[in-house]
Parts: structure tokens; sequence; C-alpha cells
């Protein structure tokens, strides 16, 4: 807990340290160390565009065969609705730094990398499942949550939205750190062409939340572990003056 207690209460991240060896090998497009900060922004708006051209801010028709496959209705309905109202958590406030077309056209790409991931993800899972009804994994609502913001912090990093980035999205669309630990190493995996600073910047994160933000109140990790109680008794036996 000493590297918890350091950091203070800002929540900011931790110094950057090498990846793990597992990931450390994810590299993409402009992923080629810039010679100055300002190559490397070009580099990371350039891979953003490159990989988003052909992707659009809706589910495409090879996304759509898998959500036509899910045993309850309208999926495919509910997924867009969702985003659309998660999106307007996040629009308001960043409408003051930016232009409004400049502000839309950020998410939209947020938006474009989560249903290009999400179906580079499923595509995965029919080859390794021989499979294609994932109607749990589709109407999990956390999924999508956690799935869109990744998305939108990666968005966010590239365009160095430095006040937008972790744990903004967090807060603003009701998640707690272990959530979005649980899709970042998947998101990596499954989106190979990620530059390596946007790897590291997401391994950062993940330092970040195993120090701190996964043990926070109401964590599902304490439910998981099954020590929530016990937790809570140690906390008030230590909190109590002797």
């Amino acid at each position: 807990r000493a590297a918890v207690q350091s950091r203070g209460s800002s929540g900011s991240l931790p110094p950057s340290t090498p990846p793990r060896p597992s990931l450390s090998s994810c590299k993409g497009f402009g992923s080629a160390p810039p010679s100055t900060p300002i190559s490397a922004s070009l580099g990371l708006l350039a891979w953003l565009k490159h990989t988003l051209a052909a992707v659009s801010a809706e589910p495409s028709s090879e996304l759509d065969a898998f959500l036509s496959e899910c045993r309850q209705p309208n999926v495919r309905q509910t997924i867009m609705q969702r985003v659309e109202e998660l999106l307007a958590r996040v629009r308001t406030p960043i409408a003051d730094e930016a232009p409004a077309h400049d502000d839309e056209e950020r998410l939209r790409l947020g938006v474009r990398l989560y249903y290009r991931v999400m179906h580079q993800m499923l595509v995965a899972e029919e080859k390794r499942l021989k499979a294609r009804d994932f109607t749990a994994l589709l109407t999990h609502d956390n999924f999508h949550r956690s799935l869109l913001a990744t998305c939108l912090e990666v968005v966010f990093f590239c365009y160095q939205m430095q006040h937008r980035l972790f744990p903004y999205l967090l807060e603003r669309f009701e998640l707690n750190g272990f959530h979005l630990f649980k899709l970042f190493e998947s998101v990596i995996r499954h989106e190979n062409t990620l530059p390596t600073s946007v790897v590291h910047h997401l391994l950062r994160i993940e330092e970040a939340i195993v120090e701190e933000w996964g043990w926070r109140a109401q964590s599902p990790l304490y439910e998981l572990l099954g020590i929530e109680a016990c937790a809570q008794t140690l906390l008030a036996q230590y909190s109590e003056p002797t």
C-alpha cells in the first residue's frame, strides 16, 4: 500500500514503467519511436484516422450478423441507444474545450473504434468457441460501458485531451476501475495495430487500477474474491481508536 500512499489523493497515473513482456510486443501503425512530441502526436492522429477510415459509426453488416444471432430482441437498437446516452454524458462538458464539430468528430471516432474492436472480439471468439451466439456478452451493460470507455480513452489520448483521460470516464460512465482492467488486455490483443504509446498508456492505467482504483468502495473485485464483509470488518477494527 505504500505505492498507493505515495500517489496521494489526486488519482493521477503512476510514473511510466516498462510493460509486462506478454504485451510489450503489441506494436502497430506509427509505433516507431518519434523524434519529437509533435511528430508523436501527428503519428497517433494518422494511425487513428487511417485505422478508422472505412469504419462506420454504427454496427457494420458483419457485426449485425452476430447481433442477429442473439436470443434477445432489439440488441442492435439497445446497443446504439446506450452509446448515445453515454456520449451525452461526455459531450456537454467537453463542448467548452473544443469547437462543437471537433468535439463530435472525436466522439464519433471513439464510437467507430468501439464497433471495430467489438467485431474483432466476436470474430476471435467465434473461432475459439465454434459458436455465434454471444447473447450473454452482447447484452451485458458493463461490457459495453467499459469497451466504449476504453475506445474513447484511446481517442482522447491520441488528441492529448489531458483533462479527459483516466479516471474521467470512470465517473461519467459509472464504472469501477476493475471493469476497465478486465477489458484492456482483450482490447490490446484484438486491436493489434495500437501504437506502442497507446499500449503503454493503457498499461499505466492498469497499474493505477491494481494499486488503487480497483480497490475502492463498491468494487466488484471484493464480491469476486468473496471478502467484502471481511474487508469491512478489518477496516472498522483498524479505524477504531486504541
